[in-house]
């Protein structure tokens, strides 16, 4: 991420303080590490092992070694929400759009990165087409073609 993207993440979370976030893509944790310092509990998915690694790094690390779609099943079976997410998992057109949808029922504040990608922001539109609550995919803007944020709210009440 970049050093605008990363003060807009710090920026909310030290703004929203919360106690549960999910984390679709943990790569090699640079966000993770922001997470934890400002999160209680940070649920970590990914379908890379690394990701089994973030617990013996951060005590608060709940990692989920599994795809996305599986995992927020998981959290829905267990009746899980989460105070913040940060989306960043599946870069395909249909991998972030469902990135997407499976996050809004459960999660109060979303981010959403790579807006500036053509093919991860046709997917993040696509979830947003019949979408009621508010979202800026434009958050932060990036140069290049990777990067940028947006901020998706599912529920403003």
């Amino acid at each position: 991420m970049t050093p605008a993207e990363r003060c807009a993440i710090i920026g909310l979370l030290t703004e929203l303080k919360p106690d549960k976030t999910l984390e679709v893509g943990y790569r090699f944790g640079g966000c993770t590490a922001h997470l934890t310092n400002w999160s209680g509990e940070v649920h970590s998915v990914d379908v890379d092992p690394a990701v089994l690694k973030a617990a013996e790094r951060w005590p608060n690390v709940i990692p989920h070694h599994c795809d996305s779609k599986n995992a927020m099943k998981l959290f829905r079976e267990k009746g899980e929400s989460f105070d913040f997410a940060v989306i960043d998992g599946d870069h395909s057109r249909r991998g972030a759009a469902a990135d997407l949808v499976l996050a809004i029922p459960i999660c109060k504040v979303i981010i959403v990165h790579d807006t500036m990608n053509p093919t991860c922001r046709q997917g993040y539109m696509d979830a947003l087409v019949d979408f009621k609550g508010f979202y800026n995919l434009n958050f932060v803007l990036n140069s290049g073609i990777w990067g940028g944020l947006g901020i998706v709210v599912p529920d403003l009440t």
